[in-house]
């Protein structure tokens, strides 16, 4: 909000640099984001995309160029000489994490993420384990205080229902059972900490 970003609904929704989602063909859902471009988004190329968006001459095309360049007009903040734009701002960590990575860890251990098999390293979990940690899951919520957060659903079936808070407990504190899951774990708490 304070950057002005698009952020998801943008073509170039990154802050941190130029990548383009690119959708899928014969998909109506499926989008990759494929990072061929590592360079950065400057100062020097946000101002002159920010400028276009907001001297549109119709609020369509203004939508179109943010939707295209991922910003939705020039922020205040830019002219502040003490704020590097956009190194001064933290990720949406909230979207990032929770509401993306976790979703989609989970889509990928039960199957399901964007047309994927199982490939050869086998990262899916057998549907007996995953009802088995869906179970446990549910049942942790009678001996977990609700001062720890909101009590968890079956995993297993009801994904669809768990929100930011939901996603954060499991993952920090339920989810420990691959090892590289924990190591995730690890790189998550330093960050939130």
């Amino acid at each position: 909000m304070l950057m002005h970003m698009k952020g998801h609904n943008g073509i170039s929704p990154c802050c941190m640099c130029k990548i383009i989602r690119l959708h899928v063909p014969n998909s109506n859902t499926t989008t990759h984001y494929v990072p061929h471009n590592h360079s950065c988004h400057p100062d020097a190329l946000c101002n002159p995309h920010a400028i276009k968006v907001q001297s549109a001459s119709m609020n369509a095309e203004a939508e179109k160029l943010a939707k295209e360049y991922g910003i939705k007009s020039l922020p205040l903040l830019m002219f502040l000489d003490s704020l590097l734009f956009p190194l001064s701002f933290p990720y949406d960590f909230m979207h990032l994490i929770w509401e993306n990575l976790m979703k989609n860890l989970v889509l990928l251990w039960t199957g399901n993420f964007k047309g994927l098999d199982k490939g050869t390293d086998g990262y899916i979990l057998d549907k007996s384990v995953w009802e088995a940690i869906g179970k446990a899951t549910a049942a942790s919520g009678s001996t977990i205080p609700s001062a720890y957060g909101p009590r968890v659903p079956d995993v297993s079936t009801d994904c669809s229902n768990m929100f930011t808070k939901m996603w954060s407990f499991w993952t920090l504190y339920l989810a420990k059972y691959f090892k590289h899951f924990i190591h995730l774990i690890f790189i998550l708490i330093d960050w939130i900490c």
